[in-house]
C-alpha cells in the first residue's frame, strides 16, 4: 500500500456505558435489536454547571479521606502510559477514571460473533524515533524480534491481513482508497503532483536539522519554512498548488476526517501535510505503511497497558474539583458513581490526563488559566452484527471498506483478523465522523436523534454499497462520542499557551494527546511518558 492508502481513526472521549435502547423495527418483516451504549455524557455534562460542581464538592461528615503520594486523572491512554511507567519506578500513585473501564477513545466491546473496537482500532508501524513504545511492545509480544539491520519484527498476526482497503466508486469495489476509476488525465496528474509533494516533505530537513514532519509531533522541525503551514487551511493550500482534481479533494478531505475529524476548511495546512508525510515507520516483515490491528482495536493496547496496575484504577469516579492547599498538597473531590459516595483525595503530585475543556472546568482558577480555544468533533459509532452482505464486483469483503462520496468513513470488519474463508456472521464497525459545522451544533444534532433516527443515518449510507442490508443486519450497537478527538485547526498545534502546559509546576503535571493537537496513540503515549518523567524526576530529586 502507498503512503496515501492508509487508514487511521483516532480517537478521544468518555469510557463505555451500556444502557440498553427500546428493540425497534427496521424493516416490515424483521425485527432488529438495536442498542444505544451511553457515554456517561449526563454525568460528564455535570461539568457545565458551576453550582452543581460546588454542591457535589462539598465536605461533609459523610465524605471519606484519602492520601496517596500521586494522583492520575483520566484513564485514556495517556493516563495509563503514566500509571505504567510510575509503576515500573515503584511510585505510589492512584488512577482515576470515570467510565466504568479505562481506555478512553481506544475501549472496545464484544458479543457472541467477535470482539470489537469503538473507537481507535489500529497502531501504524512506529518509527525507530519511539524508544518507549518499541519497548512496550517488545514487553507484550507484538514485536517478536529484530533482524541483523536492527529492524523490527513484528507478530504476524497482529498485521493487518490482505485485503486490507478498498473504495466502493462507481458501483465497483476498486483496491486501495485513491480513487483511481473513472478519472481523466486531470486527475490523475493531481494525484501524482501531490505524492511528490508529500515525498518532499517527508524527507524535508529543516534548518535545526531536525525531520519536517515526524512522530511525535514534539520532535518535528521548528524551520519557519515549516511551521507558516500552520497559519492557513489544508483546503488554501492546495488551492495555492492548484491542485483542483474533486477525486483527490475528496480523498483529502476522508483523510483529515479519519485522522483528525475535521474537514479540509479547517484543518491547518501543516496538520493536513503530516498526515501523508510523518510515518515513516520501520519493519523488518512488514513496510512502512502497514498497521497492527485486532479485532477489539485499540483495547487490546490498552489491556497491555493496564495488566500490572488494575489495584491502583479506581473507576466509576466523577472527579468534581482540584484545588492546592496552603501547605502544597492537593485536593482531589470525586464522588463514586455505582454507589454515590463523596471522597476527597490529599496528594504531593497531580497528573492531569484530561482533556483542556475539563480542566478548565474542575480546576481551580489559580491552577489554570489557559485559553487555547481547542475544538473536539462530535462522532457516531455503529457495530453491526450481520450475515455477509451481498458485494458488487470488485475487491472482496477488506479490512477496511470506505464508500466514495459518504460523509462517513465506512467500517471496517472487526472480524477480519480470522483468516477464515467464510464466516457465517460479522461485525462491521461504522465511523461517522461530524465535519460540518461547529462541533457544538453537532453535538446537539447528535444527542437529539432518537435510536431510530441514528439507525436511519447508519444504514441508508451502508445500502448505498449494500442493497440488502437491512434483511441481513441482526443487531445494530450505536454510541456518541460527543467530544472524540482535538481538532488541529490553524493556530493552534503551536500556540505558546499550550507550552506552559507541558512545563510542570508546583507538583501539577498535564498529560494528553490534545496537548500535541492530533490524537493518535503514539501521541497519547508519548504525552503519558513525559509527564511520568517529570514525577521520576522531582520524585529522585
Amino acid at each position: 500500500m502507498g503512503q496515501l492508502n492508509r487508514k487511521r481513526f483516532l480517537q478521544i472521549g468518555a469510557g463505555a456505558f451500556v444502557s440498553a435502547a427500546a428493540a425497534i423495527w427496521l424493516w416490515p418483516t424483521k425485527h432488529i435489536p438495536v442498542f444505544l451504549h451511553d457515554s456517561f455524557s449526563a454525568i460528564a455534562h455535570l461539568l457545565r454547571d458551576p453550582k452543581k460542581l460546588s454542591e457535589i464538592s462539598e465536605v461533609t461528615k459523610d465524605t471519606q479521606l484519602h492520601e496517596i503520594d500521586v494522583l492520575i486523572i483520566g484513564g485514556g491512554i495517556s493516563g495509563l502510559t503514566a500509571a505504567r511507567k510510575l509503576h515500573q519506578n515503584n511510585i505510589p500513585f492512584q488512577l482515576l477514571e470515570l467510565g466504568n473501564k479505562v481506555g478512553g477513545n481506544a475501549v472496545g466491546g464484544s458479543n457472541d460473533i467477535s470482539e470489537y473496537p469503538w473507537g481507535a482500532h489500529y497502531l501504524p508501524i512506529p518509527n525507530l524515533l519511539q524508544p518507549e513504545l518499541l519497548k512496550f511492545l517488545e514487553e507484550h509480544k507484538i514485536i517478536v524480534g529484530y533482524d541483523d539491520l536492527g529492524k523490527p519484527i513484528y507478530n504476524d498476526y497482529y498485521l493487518c491481513s490482505d485485503p486490507e482497503e478498498r473504495l466502493y466508486i462507481h458501483h465497483y469495489w476498486q483496491e486501495g482508497l485513491i480513487p483511481d476509476l473513472g478519472m481523466k488525465e486531470n486527475d490523475h496528474s493531481d494525484i501524482q503532483r501531490f505524492l511528490s509533494l508529500v515525498q518532499h516533505y517527508k524527507m524535508a530537513i529543516g534548518s535545526d536539522r531536525k525531520q519536517a514532519f515526524c512522530i511525535p509531533i514534539a520532535y518535528c522541525s521548528k524551520d519557519e519554512e515549516y511551521r507558516k503551514l500552520e497559519a492557513i487551511t489544508f483546503e488554501n493550500w492546495l488551492t495555492e498548488q492548484r491542485l483542483e482534481s474533486t477525486y483527490l479533494l475528496w480523498y483529502l478531505n476522508y483523510c483529515c476526517k479519519d485522522d483528525y475529524g475535521t474537514s479540509l476548511k479547517n484543518t491547518s495546512a501543516w496538520a493536513g501535510i503530516h498526515y501523508f508525510a510523518a510515518r515513516k515507520g520501520v519493519a523488518s516483515n512488514a513496510g512502512e505503511d502497514d498497521v497492527l490491528t485486532w479485532p477489539e482495536g485499540n483495547q487490546f493496547l490498552v489491556h497491555a497497558l493496564q495488566n500490572r496496575i488494575n489495584q491502583n484504577i479506581q473507576t466509576n469516579a466523577f472527579v468534581s474539583k482540584v484545588s492546592q492547599m496552603p501547605d502544597k498538597r492537593f485536593s482531589v473531590y470525586y464522588t463514586q458513581t455505582d454507589n454515590n459516595t463523596s471522597h476527597v483525595v490529599l496528594c504531593k503530585q497531580v497528573l492531569m490526563a484530561t482533556p483542556q475543556f475539563v480542566n478548565q472546568k474542575i480546576l481551580s482558577t489559580d491552577l489554570y488559566s489557559s485559553k487555547l480555544n481547542l475544538l473536539y468533533s462530535p462522532w457516531l459509532v455503529a457495530n453491526i452484527s450481520t450475515m455477509p452482505l451481498s458485494e458488487s464486483n470488485g475487491v472482496a469483503l477488506s479490512w477496511d471498506n470506505v464508500i466514495f462520496n459518504s460523509e462517513s468513513l465506512g467500517y471496517v470488519n472487526a472480524c477480519h483478523q480470522q483468516l477464515k474463508s467464510s464466516l457465517p456472521k460479522l461485525v462491521l464497525t461504522y465511523y461517522l465522523p461530524f465535519t460540518q459545522n461547529e462541533p457544538k451544533e453537532d453535538r446537539k444534532f447528535l444527542f437529539n436523534k432518537t435510536v431510530e433516527e441514528l439507525k436511519e443515518i447508519v444504514l441508508s449510507d451502508l445500502e448505498k454499497a449494500h442493497k440488502d442490508i437491512r434483511l441481513k443486519v441482526i443487531q445494530i450497537d450505536l454510541k456518541i462520542w460527543g467530544h472524540a478527538m482535538v481538532g488541529p485547526r490553524p493556530n493552534t498545534l503551536f500556540n505558546p499557551n499550550k507550552q506552559k502546559l507541558l512545563e510542570a509546576k508546583n507538583g501539577l503535571h498535564f498529560a494528553h494527546s490534545d496537548l500535541s493537537g492530533i490524537s493518535i496513540f503514539e501521541e497519547a503515549f508519548y504525552q503519558g511518558n513525559r509527564a511520568a518523567d517529570e514525577i521520576i524526576k522531582t520524585w529522585k530529586a
